[in-house]
């Protein structure tokens, strides 16, 4: 027996939470953007610890710049 679902049908249906083509999720704002900007700065930062524990500061270096290319754009300095 072949399945088939309707918009109504809750079994195959499903709602898909903050899907961009579902009509229900929330549209982003400002806030949201620069919080995303932030936590990736701060995912950079940490991950440029863990180089320099490792000893290699060369990704380290590199990582920093990451995370101070996303706070500029947050920031809007060129």
């Amino acid at each position: 027996m072949i399945a088939t679902a309707t918009k109504f049908d809750a079994d195959y249906a499903r709602p898909c939470m903050n899907h961009a083509h579902d009509p229900r999720t929330p549209e982003a704002t400002d806030d949201d953007a620069a919080m995303e900007s932030i936590d990736y700065a701060i995912d950079w930062l940490q991950m440029a610890k863990i180089a320099m524990i490792n000893g290699s500061t060369v990704k380290a270096q590199q990582l920093i710049d990451d995370a101070r290319e996303t706070l500029a754009e947050l920031a809007g300095v060129e």
